[in-house]
């Protein structure tokens, strides 16, 4: 129903849109996929793939946009807390209770404690947090819409919010990119002089050690600490007071 109405409103009115997804390249762009191509003389469906991974789909008018590829592996309430968002602050919802089909027709007393996720509990444990409780009455459709209404509210502050401090910090619109280390490789790459020269190490053991450092555009440690004679008990990647 959604893409259809994307394709209506497309035609109507001439223009298209900017999709934004939150890890819609790990689960939502499956589906949309899979719709496109059962209706591919409707929808003509490019999508731009990373092996089996689809990070970007062009259809009709419209693009996606996976902001997940940008703040990877935070969660889209991570990014909540990060940004300061508490207008429209992402709320609670009980994802334990649904088992079966007839479940989504609840209509009845409030829920156990169970019946929400423990990530869930703290918020609603929170006093700072007066929007996040578990009403009396719980009506599974219309708190499920709420929840959901929430949820894409934050997704687009989020991203606005991002685009904005990008913009102010780099002078970079991630719009135009598919992943934050190919945004990250140019505007690195603006910063150089065309002047600076780069002098690779002659002594072939600091070459390894750089070499078998480097991961990619987005790199992660396999250690948490090392040591070899270049450097010395150096922590990396640490939480709380191990960071150094």
């Amino acid at each position: 129903d959604f893409i259809n109405w994307v394709k209506f409103y497309n035609d109507e009115n001439n223009i298209g849109f900017n999709m934004i997804f939150y890890n819609g390249a790990g689960f939502d762009y499956y589906f949309m996929y899979h719709y496109l191509l059962e209706k591919e003389q409707e929808f003509h469906t490019t999508p731009l793939m990373n092996g089996g991974r689809i990070l970007q789909m062009n259809w009709s008018k419209n693009r996606t946009f996976d902001l997940f590829l940008f703040t990877c592996p935070n969660s889209l309430d991570a990014c909540v807390n990060g940004f300061k968002i508490t207008e429209d602050a992402k709320g609670v919802f009980p994802h334990n209770f649904p088992k079966k089909w007839s479940d989504v027709y609840y209509k009845g007393p409030g829920l156990p404690r169970s019946a929400y996720p423990k990530k869930m509990l703290k918020k609603i444990d929170d006093p700072k947090c007066s929007w996040a409780n578990i009403p009396e009455y719980f009506d599974f459709k219309e708190e499920c819409l709420t929840y959901l209404k929430s949820d894409v509210m934050c997704l687009f502050k989020v991203y606005e919010s991002m685009r904005k401090e990008l913009l102010d910090i780099t002078g970079v619109d991630f719009r135009s990119y598919l992943t934050i280390s190919q945004m990250s490789y140019d505007f690195n790459c603006s910063l150089l002089d065309k002047n600076d020269t780069a002098e690779l190490p002659q002594d072939k053991e600091v070459y390894s050690m750089i070499d078998r450092s480097i991961y990619g555009g987005r790199t992660k440690p396999v250690k948490l600490r090392f040591e070899n004679k270049f450097l010395h008990k150096k922590f990396v990647n640490c939480k709380g007071d191990d960071k150094k």
